[in-house]
């Protein structure tokens, strides 16, 4: 092989590492966008769900209904999941701070 052909196949492999780059890029932003609505359904219903545990328990607690350790524990994850995660602060919030509070 000639310095003339060794350099031809540099730039050859490098346009078509470069190519390969856009084609990889391009598609990530087309599954990117064609699953956009599908985590935008997965979010809602883990907003709903959340919610409607948190609310089940609150009312639960308030009813005087007793809960065990594991049921608090989970509550709570669930709970910093709908603030922190899911960056949720509505009524639950307030409902949550006014009975876990008066539960202690």
């Amino acid at each position: 092989m000639t310095v003339n052909e060794v350099s031809q196949f540099i730039i050859t492999a490098a346009s078509f590492i470069g190519a390969l780059g856009v084609i990889c890029t391009t598609f990530g932003l087309v599954v990117k966008w064609l699953l956009k609505p599908i985590y935008k359904s997965l979010k809602t219903e883990d907003v709903r769900s959340c919610r409607m545990f948190l609310v089940d328990f609150l009312c639960d607690v308030e009813k005087g209904i007793t809960k065990d350790e594991v049921q608090w524990k989970l509550a709570h994850e669930i709970y910093d999941h709908y603030t922190n995660d899911l960056k949720e602060n509505s009524y639950v919030h307030d409902k949550w701070d006014r009975v876990v509070n008066n539960s202690d």
